[in-house]
């Protein structure tokens, strides 16, 4: 903080002080992460594999996600499901169904069930 004197430019008294302020900053602070190849900018990083949640759980936080970003049932259709599902890659790959033979679409669209139409 400084202190300057008034010059009575503005109409002021002569000699009169006023408080200075120093002028105000603004960062933005992201962060790169490395996991698993995934390598980007993001606010928080993707959850590990490592911790095995129930698949009762996962059904019901896939579900969840759907609703909050498709929230009227009228326009939830099989391309929306496509759509969330491309995000789910993308953001939350852990809420995918794992395994070899499985088809991790077909396995979403049985998860949402009654949520969409088509």
């Amino acid at each position: 903080m400084q202190l300057a004197s008034h010059r009575g430019r503005s109409g002021g008294v002569r000699g009169q002080k006023f408080v200075r302020s120093a002028p105000t900053l603004v960062m933005t602070v992201t962060f790169e992460i490395e996991a698993e190849g995934y390598k980007g900018n993001c606010a928080r990083p993707p959850m590990n594999r490592t911790k095995k949640v129930s698949e009762g759980v996962r059904a019901a936080q896939v579900r969840q996600l759907f609703v909050a970003q498709h929230p009227d049932p009228a326009k939830r259709t099989s391309t929306t499901v496509l759509i969330f599902y491309r995000w789910l890659e993308r953001r939350r790959p852990e809420l995918l169904p794992e395994g070899k033979h499985a088809d991790p679409f077909q396995h979403l669209k049985s998860d949402l069930g009654g949520l969409f139409e088509g």
